[in-house]
């Protein structure tokens, strides 16, 4: 492992390479000359008699370090020598040589008992005695050598008496060792200096070990429980100060911020801490509401439980697309740091049944936020995927961060934990507190978590140079290396901050600094260099795949204000049929497009247009947030990214108004426009309130609404709502030029047909009546009183934000549901249509319509274009009894109307809606004239078999056909399915809104990790079978259906291979997207299709 730090953090070094440790031989005992001084002494090869006499004088300190032998946290111990190793070499040391009684390779006892008691014998030899790091000046560095003595340490029992008397031995008058010339805040020469303990447990137990005699500098990389040791260490010779923040003040700042800021505070928060060590007391007496729950310590057994039964995923076979080594949550059995178990199979039962009794409190509480507290990363790893699992409603938060959750990504839902230590591990803080001056070379040193980078900055407090000329220098010379990452707030400061972090989908992201309160006193070491200058965050660009979202919208709103403009300035649209151009769009965009709807058209383009504006203040906001909090220099200028946005914005803000005041009345839809405007104002006001202010969470939001990919970007779920906003104003100007160019009239076939009709005109139209407006608002008020959502879809942002957001998804789902209705109840009626269709004479001329008339292809990929493939077949009809049986004066113009409509289509021209309607009254006068003709005939009633039979007979030449009966009904056909078609594709139009508003909706409350897991799995589930349950009915009833049997030549009454392939094309997505956000296995395997394409544009 040191190897390994060497390689790492190596610097050059003129020594011998370093001694290796002890062989790990079985069969003997340790050799009697094994020890940290012996090892030095081989180092410079002094024979063991002359050792250490013939030692050159060196320097020392005592550091702490944990047991590996007696607890579970071997891991703990290789990052504290690896920070050791790393502050060492900052300070222009090279590591020369170690010596450890741990060996790593005789972890697990031997089975054999002769063996196994010769292991034993030999590690109790070697545990009273301290490990060392020892290391030599680099060359140009003048003293003497550096040794750093490691004393074993368990959360229980504390500091090994034995190996710290030894060590201190070491630095008694006489011998070579000697303190470091003490030049830290008191002054006095000689101080023993000690880098620890490791574990706020082990205070107790270092004030026993306190000679008298000696001062005592005692800085901790890694102890944050300070009230205990200013008691512990109170009247004594010791100066205790820690590089980490106090958690009980943390827990303060936090639960303050709590109170103070989200929406969701008002409920008890839970704390659940080990039994067993000082450490699971470090909250006790926290006011404000605090539920404290304890779990029993050795929940490691839980774990190797859990894994030796494949309980736990952790394994790369058990995720497909898992990137690099799996995360292994099992250590070893062993540790002598707490009692021993004498019920191996039944003890983690147990223990398990109290995790569940804690999680079934949390869920009859109504807790929304549990803090977790844990010794070991491992056991809050494992407290983390269970909570996660057992309460899914829970927000977590830990007091520590650790870069293994990132790594666990891969097998638990851990994005959304909040973090709250004093070193975020997020690598761009080491810039916002400028590590590094101008001259020197940038850098970023990595840690693996919070507590090893404090190890480090308590290393370089201890051996760094700390005279008053250098902390002079310090202020002076602007390009000095800083000795302490990341140990400032971004605005400048002596002392570290308190972090509130979130895990992301790639790592820890900033939410903001605690604020201290009132009367705190801590312990914190206080920097002699760091007031010199203030650093200021420096913001750097935004991702790519913001960049790329920019381009986009912009594109999008230029498309749309030039669309508007031309659509409705009679200058441009003349120059535009002169010119032959491509006319599609505009048809969607005009005002005027239909007489006597421009009130509806303008709502349904206004909301379009303020769907637009709404994603522009999207990109706006954080960038207008970004300027006003930067206090250090920009790498790049927002302004470049705000002009466009802007520009667009106030183009977009006037055609908005002018959408609201033009064709003014006082109708539902113009108070409907007015209402929309005035949303938007309210909308811009509460983003205001989102976005505003000068504080560290107004900076850090702003930060992460310009990286979209990490999985925190509170602009994310905005943008999938907004767009299904404008998706919905799309499809109903769709369905409204579906209404205008292809709505054929229908022939009077006989009473009750006109009241169904018209029902599905007015349900298909923009409005329908009064009771197919009930059943939307029903389904939604049956919403929010399950789903409460101003209750239940929570966030870490400020009440504001939470407010808009449940606001957007209530209009939403009052959409959804609208549509969804909308589309069922438009069925109901065709189904009433086309059951009159079956009753009536006519019903045998669909059976001799050719296939190519079917309404199936309505339902394929490019079947809601329109076509006029029944207006032909009606004019060659109608030529075909022109010509042989009676003359038809209305055909001319049929014919020219319908020649003109298929010269439109071709050219991709605008069609005439005046010319259209024309030609619909002269179709419908034929219908009626043909209509007069077959009355007679109809009167005398039909028989099915009879017909069939006679047909048959005719077909074979024993009877004459009677061509002029066959060709009128015929054409009476053709009408009716040309109503049939245009009404299907207006359904499925309604459908396309349906399904992509869905998988929009799921991709919001999935884009961002909202508190409320369960809440939302429920709402989206319900949601997903109530409209999938409707829309299955409605397409059974489709395949079942007589008429639509006789039109398509398929067996009525009977589901075909075409029900289930339509089926599977509208509903293949929506069910992939509801499992995925059910399955976090799923999700996470249909993101790694798209993960490199994310990470290409970080």
């Amino acid at each position: 492992m040191v190897t390994a730090g060497i390689l790492y953090r190596g610097a050059a070094s003129t020594e011998t390479p370093a001694a290796q440790a002890p062989p790990s031989s079985l069969a003997q005992a340790p050799a009697p000359d094994q020890g940290p001084l012996p090892a030095i002494c081989r180092y410079y090869a002094i024979e063991p008699s002359k050792c250490p006499n013939d030692l050159p004088q060196f320097q020392a300190l005592l550091a702490g370090v944990p047991n590996p032998e007696q607890t579970h946290l071997a891991l703990y111990l290789d990052r504290a020598l690896q920070s050791m190793v790393a502050a060492a070499q900052d300070e222009s040391y090279s590591l020369a040589t170690y010596w450890l009684p741990w060996d790593p390779a005789a972890q697990k006892l031997e089975p054999d008992a002769e063996k196994r008691a010769r292991q034993i014998e030999a590690r109790q030899r070697l545990e009273p005695l301290p490990g060392v790091l020892y290391f030599t000046p680099n060359p140009g560095k003048s003293g003497p050598p550096l040794a750093i003595f490691l004393i074993a340490e368990t959360p229980t029992s504390g500091v090994d008496k034995f190996a710290f008397r030894k060590a201190l031995s070491y630095l008694k008058p006489g011998e070579k060792a000697s303190p470091l010339q003490h030049r830290g805040q008191t002054g006095a020469p000689g101080s023993i200096e000690f880098l620890g303990p490791f574990f706020s447990g082990s205070l107790p137990s270092l004030k026993d070990l306190i000679e008298p005699g000696y001062r005592y500098e005692v800085i901790s990389g890694s102890v944050s429980d300070h009230a205990t040791a200013q008691k512990v260490f109170a009247g004594t010779s010791v100066t205790f100060s820690s590089t980490l923040q106090d958690d009980h003040l943390a827990a303060g700042r936090f639960l303050h911020y709590l109170r103070a800021n989200l929406s969701d505070s008002d409920g008890p928060v839970a704390i659940l801490s080990e039994t067993g060590t000082t450490y699971g007391d470090v909250l006790k007496g926290s006011k404000g509401g605090v539920l404290s729950l304890r779990y029993p310590r050795e929940v490691s057994r839980i774990r190797n439980a859990y894994k030796e039964r494949g309980l736990a995923r952790s394994d790369a076979n058990t995720n497909p697309v898992q990137q690099g080594l799996p995360l292994v949550l099992r250590d070893e059995e062993g540790g002598r740091d707490s009692i021993p178990s004498f019920s191996p199979q039944q003890s983690p039962v147990s223990q398990e049944a109290v995790l569940m009794s804690i999680a079934d409190t949390l869920r009859r509480e109504h807790v929304h936020y549990a803090g977790l507290i844990a010794t070991d990363v491992l056991d809050l790893l494992f407290l983390s995927r269970f909570l996660r699992i057992a309460c899914p409603d829970v927000r977590i938060f830990l007091f520590d961060a650790d870069l293994l959750f990132i790594r666990g990504l891969d097998t638990a839902p851990f994005e959304g934990i909040l973090s709250i230590s004093t070193y975020p591990l997020f690598s761009r803080n080491q810039l916002w507190t400028q590590e590094q001056r101008t001259g020197m070379p940038p850098r970023r040193f990595l840690f693996p978590s919070a507590d090893a980078q404090g190890v480090y900055n308590a290393a370089r407090a201890l051996i760094g140079p700390q005279t008053a000329s250098l902390a002079r220098e310090c202020h002076e010379n602007a390009n000095h290396s800083e000795p302490f990452l990341e140990y400032a707030p971004p605005d400048g400061g002596r002392e570290p901050p308190v972090w509130l972090n979130a895990i992301g989908r790639d790592g820890f992201w900033p939410v903001a600094l605690l604020e201290p309160e009132k009367g705190e006193i801590s312990s914190l070491y206080s920097s002699w260099c760091l007031d010199r200058h203030k650093s200021g965050v420096q913001e750097e660009p935004p991702s790519p795949l913001w960049q790329f979202v920019f381009v986009l919208l912009q594109c999008v709103s230029l498309l749309h204000l030039l669309l508007l403009a031309l659509a409705n300035d009679r200058r441009a649209e003349a120059w535009l049929k002169k010119k032959r151009l491509p006319y599609f769009w505009f048809e969607y965009y005009q005002v005027r497009y239909i007489a006597g709807l421009g009130s509806v058209r303008c709502f349904y383009l206004l909301l379009a247009t303020l769907s637009v504006l709404a994603l522009q203040s999207l990109l706006i906001a954080p960038l207008l947030q970004v300027p006003a909090v930067m206090t250090g220099e920009s790498e790049w200028s927002p302004a470049a990214f705000l002009a466009l946005p802007l520009i667009f914005s106030g183009l977009l803000a006037f055609a908005a108004v002018w959408l609201t005041v033009h064709s003014w009345d006082r109708s539902v839809f113009g108070v409907r426009r007015a209402v929309a405007l005035g949303l938007f104002a309210v909308y811009a006001f509460v983003l205001n309130l989102v976005y505003r202010g000068r504080d560290s969470y107004s900076l850090f939001l702003a930060y992460r609404s310009l990286h979209p990919g990490n999985g925190l970007s509170p602009m994310v779920p905005l943008f999938f709502l907004f767009t299904v906003a404008g998706y919905l104003a799309f499809i109903h100007l769709r369905g409204m030029r579906f209404n205008a160019i292809s709505a054929p009239q229908l022939p009077p076939l006989g009473p009750g047909l006109e009241a169904p009709v018209e029902r599905i005109k007015a349900c298909l139209r923009h409005s329908g009546s009064h009771a197919s407006r009930v059943v939307p608002f029903l389904l939604l008020a049956l919403w929010l009183v399950l789903f409460r959502p101003w209750q239940q879809i929570q966030t870490f942002e400020n009440r504001a934000y939470d407010a808009l957001i449940a606001a957007l998804l209530t209009l939403l789902y009052w959409s959804l549901f609208s549509v969804w209705w909308q589309f069922v109840y438009g069925w109901r009626n065709m189904k009433r249509f086309l059951e009159f269709l079956e009753r009536h004479p006519i019903r045998d001329a669909f059976t001799r319509l050719p296939k190519e008339f079917s309404w199936m292809p309505i339902w394929q990929t490019n079947g809601i274009t329109l076509n006029y493939l029944a207006l032909t077949r009606t004019r060659d009809a109608l030529a075909r009894i022109d010509s042989q049986y009676l003359p038809r004066f209305r055909l001319a113009a049929i014919r020219n109307g319908i020649e003109r409509l298929q010269e439109s289509q071709a050219a991709n021209r605008p069609v005439d809606v005046a010319a259209y309607g024309a030609l619909q009254h002269e179709l419908r006068d034929e219908i009626a004239d043909t209509l007069f003709n077959s009355a007679a005939r109809w009167s005398k009633g039909v028989s099915d078999s009879y017909d069939r039979e006679l047909i048959e007979r005719k077909l074979l030449g024993k009877a004459d056909l009677n061509e002029l009966e066959i060709l009128q009904d015929e054409f009476i056909a053709l009408r009716c399915v040309a109503f049939i078609r245009y009404a299907l594709m207006q359904l499925r139009n309604l459908l396309g809104f349906i399904t992509t508003g869905f998988i929009l909706s799921v991709l919001a409350l999935s884009s961002y990790p909202f508190e409320a897991h369960h809440i939302i799995s429920a709402s989206v589930v319900l949601t997903f079978l109530l409209l999938g349950s409707g829309i299955v009915l409605v397409f059974v009833q489709m395949d079942r259906d007589a008429v639509l049997s006789r039109i398509s030549e398929t067996e009525a009454n009977k589901l075909n291979g075409n029900f289930f392939l339509r089926l599977t094309s509208f509903g293949a997505l929506p069910i992939i997207t509801v499992l995925a956000s059910q399955f976090p296995s799923i999700s996470e395997f249909l993101f790694s299709w798209v993960r490199p394409t994310l990470e290409a544009l970080k």
